[in-house]
């Protein structure tokens, strides 16, 4: 289990232990049970959607492009670089 989810289901505990006390004080069961369910339904999702995370393939595909894009740019300070030296040389040689 990685930090990330051991810290979601501390947090949704608090919460839920938050509620619990307020539920108590106010003597309403029913508030208990609404706010019990949203939280249940809202660490499910975080769960469900870490575990099928959409966005990975985006990543994926920018990360490709990125490294193709700074190759690029290499090879074309490699060239720059190449064309200083052989201008300096020429300018020597005059």
């Amino acid at each position: 289990m990685t930090p990330a989810r051991i810290a979601l289901a501390g947090g949704a505990l608090l919460v839920v232990a938050f509620f619990v006390l307020v539920a108590i004080a106010l003597h309403f069961g029913f508030l208990l049970l609404v706010i019990g369910a949203l939280v249940g339904l809202i660490a499910c999702g975080n769960l469900l959607y870490g575990r099928h995370n959409h966005g990975i393939a985006a990543v994926e595909r920018t990360r490709d492009a990125q490294e193709a894009h700074d190759r690029i740019a290499d090879e074309a300070a490699d060239h720059r670089r190449a064309l200083d030296a052989q201008r300096r040389q020429q300018r020597r040689a005059r």
